[in-house]
């Protein structure tokens, strides 16, 4: 079992930059694989395109403010490390999301809870027997309403046992 920190630099919908912290753990099931956990804070910067009263097409950005729970399946050798899995966004300022929504958009447009499929490449470094630090290049899409992003991310862990 290996337990860290995470930064997270995102490019959302390929124009935004959403940073985001977090935890993460990973638990060994064999040698070469096992799962990857962890709770995530996160601003995912939005953009919500509308046609106003007009009919003029307009634009209005918002940061979402995002606990992410990821469980995803890790693969690890010397070379690479590979994640595939789903991760769960929760929305924390949806209710401001909704008073302020852009016109045409109706507040149930906005979900609470979003399904995240993720993919990642890494590549561990160990520090000492213990400590690793991990690079990590990672690609998401939100399900089922599409949008996502890609991130390189950098993890620093130490192993448990």
């Amino acid at each position: 079992m290996e337990i860290g920190g995470k930064l997270i630099s995102e490019l959302a919908d390929w124009k935004s930059y959403g940073p985001g912290i977090g935890l993460q753990t990973i638990f060994n099931i064999t040698k070469h694989s096992g799962l990857e956990t962890g709770l995530y804070f996160k601003i995912n910067p939005k953009y919500y395109r509308y046609i106003d009263g007009a009919g003029i097409f307009s634009g209005k950005n918002f940061p979402e403010k995002v606990v992410q729970v990821p469980l995803l399946y890790r693969f690890d050798s010397k070379p690479i490390n590979f994640t595939a899995g789903l991760a769960l966004d929760y929305i924390l300022n949806l209710e401001k999301m909704k008073k302020s929504s852009p016109f045409g958009l109706s507040p149930d447009y906005f979900h609470r809870l979003e399904l995240v499929s993720t993919i990642s490449v890494s590549k561990s470094f160990y520090l000492n027997k213990s400590l690793v630090i991990e690079p990590e290049l990672r690609a998401s899409a939100f399900v089922p309403q599409g949008g996502g992003g890609v991130a390189l991310n950098v993890s620093l862990r130490k192993m448990i046992f």
